[in-house]
């Protein structure tokens, strides 16, 4: 197994980790503040990283190459995840990571939206397919009990995930 492979699963499983603390703590804790202690946890293991690996503090960017920076930081890290969050404590896990399979065709519209990249046929239908199976997945739960839940949270997880793609690519260019 290369160490590719093992990052991946490594990923996944802290991931699927990630989540179930996520919907836990959001039991108690409502969204925004959740998603800025998370910020303040990912601030201090990257400082920790920064001096362990003895790596620069500052990048050698431009001001404009910073000012994207922060602004992909805001719409992903902060609005992104609290979208998440909210959608999360209406969906439950199993929902939110049923509806978390739309990112990788998100990501691929706001490609083509913003960089004019297009797909091949296959691609295009892989996407529609992933979609659609969310959609017929979401309508077949019994988890949700009121409706305007499940509709709220399917929609606040789409457009957690388009506003995560626009900032992911967004800066794509500068590493």
């Amino acid at each position: 197994m290369s160490i590719g492979d093992i990052c991946a699963v490594a990923s996944a499983l802290f991931w699927s980790i990630a989540v179930i603390l996520m919907r836990v703590s959001g039991l108690k804790v409502p969204p925004l503040p959740l998603t800025f202690f998370k910020i303040w946890v990912a601030v201090l293991l990257l400082m920790g990283t920064l001096l362990w690996e003895r790596s620069p503090w500052v990048l050698d960017l431009t001001g404009q190459d910073y000012l994207r920076l922060v602004v992909s930081a805001v719409l992903g890290i902060t609005l992104a995840d609290t979208m998440i969050a909210s959608a999360l404590n209406r969906l439950g896990a199993s929902l939110q990571a049923l509806a978390d399979c739309v990112y990788s065709p998100v990501i691929a519209f706001v490609g083509l939206v913003m960089f004019g990249e297009y797909l091949s046929a296959w691609e295009m239908m892989g996407g529609a397919l992933v979609v659609s199976g969310v959609f017929v997945g979401a309508t077949r739960t019994v988890e949700i009990k009121k409706p305007n839940d499940l509709w709220a949270g399917i929609l606040l997880a789409a457009g957690a995930h388009i506003i995560m793609a626009i900032g992911v690519l967004m800066v794509r260019d500068l590493f």
